[in-house]
């Protein structure tokens, strides 16, 4: 699945809509800090839960191969993967 940037706002605004201020004029560091916690945790979980990488790879040359079944030596070829 791709990421999606409603879902992913809506992860992060549920975050940080559950973490409690007290009534007070200023927030502190430490809260402060748990809040960019909340919302870089879901961040990442967004991530490696959604995003998809696809490369291309080029293989000039090839030494040192054992012999066996399957194909081995120059060549291309492409993968698509799930960021962990």
């Amino acid at each position: 699945m791709a990421l999606d940037a409603d879902r992913w706002g809506q992860a992060v605004s549920d975050a940080v809509f559950g973490f409690t201020v007290p009534q007070t004029s200023f927030i502190t560091k430490s809260q402060l800090d748990q809040i960019w916690k909340i919302v870089c945790g879901e961040h990442k979980t967004e991530i490696n839960t959604n995003a998809v990488v696809t490369t291309n790879v080029s293989v000039a040359s090839v030494t040192g191969v054992t012999t066996g079944a399957g194909v081995s030596g120059p060549g291309t070829g492409s993968g698509t993967g799930n960021v962990a």
